[in-house]
């Protein structure tokens, strides 16, 4: 299965994680709007797809963290539905 390319949201996400900062000058308000609330998203979605993939087991996972494995499975169910891939 070939390495899927991020989106450029989700690196300026893991961007401005890392370097504690907004993605432009000012503050939260001088964001374009929508940026910050789809960086978040995008953010959400691939720590619970890393927690899933790091984590001992589907039944572990399922059960201590719930919402996540919601998110699991509804990737899961777009993999399937848009690129054929089962997981």
């Amino acid at each position: 299965m070939p390495i899927p390319i991020p989106p450029p949201e989700l690196k300026l996400a893991w961007q401005c994680k890392e370097w504690n900062t907004l993605p432009y000058g000012g503050g939260v308000l001088d964001q374009p709007y929508g940026l910050l609330n789809k960086l978040q998203e995008l953010y959400g979605v691939w720590q619970a797809m890393k927690m899933y993939r790091e984590s001992s087991g589907e039944a572990e996972f399922m059960t201590k963290f719930e919402i996540e494995y919601e998110i699991v499975k509804n990737i899961r169910k777009l993999r399937e539905k848009y690129n054929g891939i089962k997981s």
